[in-house]
């Protein structure tokens, strides 16, 4: 396990008794657990009770792909803070290679993007100031 990392679990019923060791000593070193929607930003999935067996239940039609942008600030870390990362690098806000981990110097770079577009200057990539720099 390593900084940055991201462990997706793909299991059976058989994996439980690895996850019931796992889950508890990645909290314990101090691991963030999320689902894929909190990671890409994305509104929670639906959740409810099986009332029959799924081999019964008809297949939902995949909604097309929207992206909802939320805020972004120090500590975040996000697919969309990945994206912002590209384009600032790519406009010269900021250095080195993206990661997705919204940090003292995406929030530098953010700032310096506000104050150059007229915008208050936060370091927080609120949805206004990410639809410009993404060109929304």
């Amino acid at each position: 396990m390593q900084p940055g990392a991201v462990f997706l679990f793909h299991t059976t019923d058989r994996d439980l008794h690895k996850l019931l060791k796992f889950i508890p000593y990645a909290i314990e070193q101090g691991w963030q657990l999320v689902t894929l929607n909190e990671m890409f930003g994305l509104p929670d999935n639906e959740t409810g009770e099986l009332t029959q067996p799924l081999v019964n239940r008809p297949i939902p039609t995949i909604a097309p792909y929207e992206r909802v942008l939320v805020p972004y600030k120090k500590t975040s870390y996000a697919w969309g803070v990945y994206l912002l990362q590209q384009r600032l690098i790519a406009m010269g806000y900021l250095s080195g290679e993206p990661d997705g981990v919204y940090s003292e110097d995406s929030e530098i770079a953010v700032k310096a993007y506000q104050r150059d577009h007229g915008l208050k200057v936060t370091g927080v990539a609120d949805v206004e100031t990410q639809k410009l720099i993404l060109g929304m």
